[in-house]
């Protein structure tokens, strides 16, 4: 756990290291076991140590939208309440058993108003999370769905054997059936 720390934060000394894993609370949570909430005012950030977590949006129609996707090594939040103070609009679930590693806000803040070197990392992690949503939102934008899939399969190898097709479908912006043909294309293409 440290050792993942000091690679994420390679600016700050071993002791500052421990310093800012003082503030997390570790919180293990069960497959299928709610994370956050919708409505929730959870200012949590929260790292993925082990398991895997999807971020979704239920629609009136009773259709859920997954549209985040967590593992290993990964931050997550409710950016809305976090940053705008609003209720989260989105549900986290746990896919699988899950360690996570979590973050209070506010305690974040007060720590780094009393220690301000430590503002660096608050921005790493930050900075972190931006550049992942950013790449998903040019992913709608210039990649197919093909595209998108194997992307996703290149940064996650596993991620058939730990997500349902449904969630993945879901994340890509597409339906199962064209999910199971893209499948069944990348298969004909490796073997011709």
């Amino acid at each position: 756990m440290i050792e993942d720390y000091a690679k994420l934060f390679p600016y700050l000394a071993l002791e500052d290291v421990y310093k800012f894993v003082s503030l997390t609370t570790t919180r293990h949570l069960k497959a299928q076991e709610i994370y956050i909430d919708y409505n929730s005012n959870s200012k949590k950030f929260a790292y993925v140590q082990q398991g895997m977590i999807r971020s979704y949006y239920m629609q009136t129609d009773g259709q859920e939208k997954t549209v985040l996707l967590r593992w290993e090594s990964q931050f997550f939040a409710s950016y809305q309440t976090v940053f705008e103070n609003i209720p989260s609009q989105q549900i986290f679930q746990a896919l699988e058993d899950c360690d996570l590693l979590e973050l209070d806000y506010h305690k974040l803040e007060e720590f780094i108003n009393q220690n301000p070197k430590f503002e660096k990392a608050r921005l790493a992690i930050l900075q972190k999370m931006l550049i992942g949503t950013l790449k998903r939102v040019e992913s709608f934008i210039l990649e197919t769905p093909e595209e998108r899939y194997l992307n996703l399969v290149a940064e996650q190898p596993e991620i058939y054997n730990r997500v349902p097709s449904k969630y993945i479908a879901s994340y890509l912006g597409i339906t199962p059936v064209s999910l199971s043909r893209i499948r069944k294309r990348i298969v004909e293409k490796r073997k011709s």
